[in-house]
Order: C-alpha cells, then structure tokens, then sequence
C-alpha cells in the first residue's frame, strides 16, 4: 500500500515493474528451494520416486515462474542479447524437466 499526497492509501498496480520483480524473485526463491530439498532429503530418490519427479516438476515451474518475472522487469534494458539468454535459459530448464536421458 502507498500513501498518496491526500493521505489516502492507494493499491500498487499488480503487474507494475516492481510486482513483477518481487513475485519473480519469490517463484524463483521457492523453485530453487524445492529443488534443494529434493536433492538433499535421503530416500526421496529411491522410495518416494513419484513424489521427487513431482517435486522437481513444480521446482522447474517454479523457477520458469521466476524467470519470466525478472526478464519482464528489465526486458527494455536487456535487449536482443538478454532475450536470447533468457530463450536459452527456458529451454534449459525446460530440459531439465524431460524424463529420461538426453544423449
């Protein structure tokens, strides 16, 4: 909430620049906390193997949901070179979530 020069309590606009930095950086905070607890918690890998493909799924979704907010926050100084690295970096993590192995 802001305060306008009235005094009164305006609403921050939920797609403005910041918005999207603040929750692009909090997707991104939880994708990759996911994605550590998966890594480390002993056992999710052999006996919970559903529920780690699952974990990693919404961990890659998550981290999608980050890279998106931060690449719309500064898309306008980033130019042709940041879009190429953030094309590269979805299909990266997009990558990541194929099963299987990619050789």
């Amino acid at each position: 909430m802001a305060k306008s020069r009235a005094g009164q309590t305006r609403r921050e606009d939920p797609t403005s620049r910041a918005s999207l930095l603040r929750w692009g950086g909090l997707a991104a905070i939880v994708g990759a906390g996911v994605s550590l607890l998966t890594a480390v918690v002993p056992g999710l890998g052999t006996e919970l193997a559903g529920t780690a493909s699952l974990l990693y799924a919404a961990s890659n979704i998550f981290m999608l949901l980050g890279l998106t907010g931060i690449y719309a926050h500064q898309h306008a100084a980033s130019g042709v070179l940041g879009f190429a690295g953030f094309v590269v970096a979805v299909f990266g993590l997009g990558a990541l979530g194929i099963p299987g192995e990619i050789a």
